[in-house]
């Protein structure tokens, strides 16, 4: 339902509006698919084992080292976004037109 009012919604702002959003999209959902998803998947047995344990303490310990590699992950990754975005925008964008 989000996207759906999100495109209609960049198709009324400018040309390429849709195109702009489906290449942001694609590209958040890169960056969980291989850094978030991953970690998450990692820690997940730990986690689900310490909470039927009600070992909330390690619980604790565990959350709080998964959402650190996450960001140790994350920081790196959407500066280097930020840095290369023109980069991005001609490789991803426009190679498509050619």
């Amino acid at each position: 339902m989000n996207q759906i009012v999100d495109k209609t919604i960049a198709s009324t702002v400018t040309t390429g509006g849709i195109s702009s959003l489906t290449y942001a999209n694609n590209l958040n959902n890169f960056v969980n698919g291989v850094f978030v998803l991953s970690v998450t998947q990692a820690m997940y047995p730990r986690i689900s084992k310490m909470s039927i344990q009600s070992d909330i303490e390690g619980l604790k310990k565990s959350v709080n080292e998964c959402l650190g590699m996450i960001l140790i992950f994350l920081v790196p990754t959407t500066l280097g976004i930020i840095f290369f975005c023109r980069t991005y925008n001609y490789l991803v964008i426009w190679s498509r037109r050619v």
